[in-house]
């Protein structure tokens, strides 16, 4: 085995940095004394060239290794010296440790080196990153990549760096240029062509492209994954699930983009424990991805289990340095209201990385929390500068003017960012939001409608329109603008926002079906059956909601809310399993009023009176407010023959108030327990 083959990635890519050419040399001596000595830089790279072009690419590797040696910064020598490692199939980290060798910088407009970047990615496992790159690569380059590579030597007397001439003309007469077609399979031309239609939202030509891959080869997990990807980009989620399952199946180790995929798609339908399963075999198979770390830490955070998400968050920071995972955690501390710990971690990052911008974002961001408004507006200020053409920064300093509720400021500042970027959404919408707050309703409208203008096929502009329209009281409206933010970004928040409208309007009867249809979905969204269940109950489809509120118990057997209206709806028709229900429900809660009602109603009507008025009584005075719990205790207080009690109970309710049917109930019991105090 090629001695650089047993040199981890990560222990490769440090030496590289620290030692440069010398690694180079140091592992390389068994494999150069197989070579001709006494030869010069030039031949060794024209050798190299020839044997990759006859097919021997181990000796062309071992050739160009020696060059590579000799001629560090030589680009062009590093890609096909990273093509040879790729056809060999063995050591192909070395393939992603010679092309990371070279800054960044070198080579970000090379799609070339980029391409093959890629592919040694892919090969290695990193298919996040690998991705990442062929679709950032799709986004810029609107032509495809050149396969044929073309090599200069460097003057006989150099073994310094020379440069890659970039002449089109492969039948040079120059002797001292050398092309090679490095290959389609390499440069990955039809993978970044589905990504370069998806950039330019050609969904229906991107669909197409990806199904002449999968006619290809049905059974490759990366084109399963990729056409996962075309139909979750172009809102079909349900396409998408099938594609990236076959992926799941078909992959030995699974693509890591493919579980997080479905994980995201699973929390998306409200699947949290399928999310689960799928971020810990991902967790598993990669520890120190830092995209699995943050999806897993996402996932915690969504679930409730935030101290296990701030650990591996903090001890990721301490222990790799991940950049990333400490601005996670910041956005962690910021959701929870930690402010203090947030700006204490954003001038570590800041520390650390005082020249990336995101080190000032969220400094800024810190700050503004902290109530610092002139130290973070400076920073956003000093963005800008940093950032000329970007329109964040502007952004980011009218959220500073709009906590000092300058307004007018903001949306100067706005304006700035929208001169800079006409289509930057969080600046319109920001806008609309100012607008919607000053009641300017027209003009919030036509910001809504700028923002569906410039994404149509999303949802965003259209949810806005639905937010401004129900301040309006125009529920019809609403109704209209969140139906069709629905159909075109089909999510959970957008059901419920669909759904509320529809309540307001009186559409009691569509409400249901829109929960109905999400639930068809997504079946296990726990927090929509229960909705569905309880409007279930209050349109006296009494049969149909305990069916709802018992399936949600499945998914959420510790739900307070679902045992309480669960063992309310079964007291008459199952009164010893509306017991155990209630139960379980009052352990959970037993300061709400609510399960105290019902807990201590259900052992009134089972005899047990005494500790049932005590649950009631407690219940009265934790929601003096409420008179249907007024009227049970009232009730029970006539069980135990207590008259008197009773109708001081009754005295403290504004009958008055009530709705018909409840007011019938109070004045019956109250006529019945005058007449038998009289009596």
């Amino acid at each position: 085995m090629n001695i650089l083959s047993v040199i981890s990635h990560y222990a490769f890519y440090c030496l590289m940095r620290a030692g440069g050419a010398l690694l180079l040399s140091g592992v390389l001596a068994p494999a150069q004394a197989q070579l001709p000595t006494q030869i010069g830089p030039g031949q060794l790279l024209s050798q190299g060239a020839v044997h990759y072009s006859w097919g021997d690419y181990d000796k062309a590797a071992r050739y160009l290794y020696q060059y590579v040696d000799a001629a560090p910064n030589h680009t062009a020598a590093r890609k096909l010296l990273a093509a040879g490692i790729l056809r060999t199939g063995e050591g192909l980290a070395q393939a992603v440790d010679v092309l990371t060798a070279l800054p960044e910088d070198v080579w970000r407009t090379d799609g070339q080196y980029r391409a093959l970047l890629a592919t040694a990615l892919l090969a290695v496992g990193d298919d996040i990153a690998g991705l990442d790159q062929l679709r950032r690569l799709g986004a810029e380059f609107e032509t495809p990549i050149d396969t044929w590579l073309t090599l200069q030597r460097p003057d006989k007397t150099s073994t310094e760096t020379s440069t890659e001439t970039l002449a089109q003309d492969r039948t040079s007469a120059d002797e001292s240029v050398t092309v090679v077609d490095l290959g389609p399979e390499l440069i990955k031309n039809r993978i970044i062509g589905v990504f370069r239609l998806l950039s330019q939202q050609r969904y229906a030509a991107a669909v197409v492209a990806v199904d002449e891959l999968l006619d290809d080869d049905r059974r490759s997990p990366l084109y399963n994954h990729l056409a996962g990807i075309v139909h979750a980009e172009n809102n079909y989620p349900e396409l998408a699930q099938g594609f990236w399952q076959d992926a799941l199946r078909l992959g030995k180790p699974p693509l890591l983009s493919t579980m997080l995929g479905l994980a995201r798609l699973a929390t998306y339908y409200g699947e949290q424990k399928r999310a689960g399963e799928l971020l810990a075999r991902a967790l598993l198979q990669a520890p120190q991805q830092i995209e699995i770390i943050l999806a897993q830490a996402q996932y915690w955070i969504e679930t409730g289990a935030t101290e296990r998400a701030e650990t591996l968050l903090a001890n990721t920071w301490r222990t790799a340095g991940q950049r990333e995972s400490i601005v996670k955690l910041i956005e962690l501390e910021i959701q929870q209201g930690k402010y203090t710990s947030a700006l204490t971690h954003a001038e570590e990052l800041k520390a650390g990385y005082p020249d990336w911008s995101e080190s000032w974002l969220n400094l800024g961001l810190a700050l503004l929390l902290n109530g610092q408004l002139g130290s973070a507006w400076q920073q956003f200020q000093e963005l800008t500068q940093r950032q000329p053409e970007s329109a964040q920064p502007w952004y980011l300093m009218a959220t500073v003017s709009m906590r000092a509720q300058d307004y007018v400021t903001a949306l100067q500042e706005l304006e700035q960012a929208i001169s800079i970027e006409s289509d930057y959404l969080p600046a319109r919408l920001v806008r609309a939001e100012i607008f919607l707050l000053g009641q300017a309703y027209e003009r919030a409208l036509a910001e809504a409608h700028a923002v569906q203008n410039i994404a149509g096929n999303l949802g965003t502009g259209f949810k806005m329109e639905g937010d401004i329209h129900v301040a309006q009281g125009n529920f019809p409206a609403a109704v209209d603008a969140y139906a069709q933010a629905y159909s075109r970004s089909p999510s959970m928040q957008t059901a419920l926002l669909l759904n509320h409208a529809q309540l307001l309007a009186g559409n009691h009867e569509d409400a249901i079906s829109t929960l109905r249809n999400w639930l068809s979905i997504a079946s296990d969204a726990s927090s929509v059956r229960l909705q569905l269940a309880i409007q279930l109950e209050q349109s006296g489809q009494l049969d149909d909601a305990i069916q709802e509120y018992k399936r949600t118990l499945q998914l959420e057997p510790d739900n307070m809310i679902v045992l309480n209206n669960l063992a309310w709806l079964l007291r008459d028709s199952a009164p010893q399993q509306a017991l155990e229900l209630a139960e379980h429900a009052l352990a959970l809660g037993t300061e709400r009023p609510e399960v105290l009602d019902t807990m201590g109603w259900l052992l009134v009507n089972s005899g047990q009176q005494e500790r049932g008025l005590r649950l009631l009584q407690q219940a009265a005075m934790l929601a003096p407010h409420l008179p249907l719990i007024r009227y049970h205790q009232a009730l029970a207080y006539e069980y135990s023959q207590r008259y008197a009690e009773a109708l001081e109970v009754l005295a403290e309710v504004q009958v008055d108030e009530l709705d018909a049917e409840l007011r019938k109930q109070f004045n019956q019991l109250y006529e019945r327990l005058t007449a038998r105090s009289e009596g």
